[in-house]
């Protein structure tokens, strides 16, 4: 029985945005999933369509970062983040045979379709997840 209080505990005492179940957004869906059949370059284009010169600029930043990773091997959206009624944060991990790459994708509901911000991304993931991810419990 203790043990089940304790659990009950932990979490109730977790930040939201863990016990939350991620947002469903069929474009960054899509977008994995290209990512994983055709790379995180394709994909970049496909999520930026409606920018081409940001699309490609990400396209040949990222690509420099991560040309010695191998190929794409899975995805994975780790958490995401009510920001506000109209900005919702997603964690993403997109996984290489070498390493993973960390981004942090926000989504911006205006008063039209939603679009997504210029993404943050490093190889070190205590840059771009948020420390309730990162950090073991005291």
């Amino acid at each position: 029985m203790r043990p089940a209080l304790a659990c009950l505990a932990a979490l109730l005492l977790l930040p939201p945005a863990v016990r939350a179940v991620p947002v469903n957004d069929p474009v960054l869906a899509k977008t994995l999933q290209i990512c994983q059949t055709s790379g995180l370059e394709t994909a970049l284009l496909n999520l930026y369509a409606d920018r081409p010169v940001l699309a490609a600029e990400l396209k040949e930043k990222v690509s420099a970062l991560t040309r010695g990773l191998g190929v794409v091997i899975d995805t994975e959206v780790v958490a995401t983040h009510p920001i506000g009624k109209r900005l919702v944060r997603f964690y993403v991990a997109v996984y290489f045979v070498r390493r993973p790459l960390w981004l942090r994708i926000d989504r911006y509901a205006g008063r039209d379709d939603p679009v997504f911000l210029p993404p943050r991304y490093s190889l070190d993931p205590d840059e771009i997840l948020p420390g309730y991810l990162t950090e073991y419990p005291p």
